[in-house]
């Protein structure tokens, strides 16, 4: 099994916008009655690579095998210490 992860890119956004209206992951992100044009509204400046002054996020592409399967954005905060050089420090359930 391949398993990889690649930065979100235009040609992904019909995906996108699919995953998150599936039923058992748009209750986590969207208030219920939120539209798919809504949702693409939101999603295609990111995806076009223009992120908005208050969402710096990156966001990742999860592939399997030559398979687009889902989407990752990690905690802003992660990604912010990553960009400053600094990793954030482990969770205490994470520690082994």
């Amino acid at each position: 099994m391949d398993i990889s992860f690649r930065g979100l890119a235009f040609t992904d956004l019909e995906n996108v916008v699919q995953w998150i209206l599936d039923d058992g992951v748009q209750r986590w992100w969207y208030p219920e009655g939120t539209s798919e044009e809504e949702i693409r509204a939101e999603w295609e400046p990111r995806a076009r690579g223009e992120p908005n002054e208050f969402d710096k996020t990156a966001c990742y592409i999860i592939n399997i095998d030559d398979h687009d399967i889902g989407l990752v954005v990690p905690p802003t905060d992660v990604v912010y210490s990553l960009e400053a050089g600094t990793a954030p420090p482990m969770p205490p359930w994470g520690r082994r």
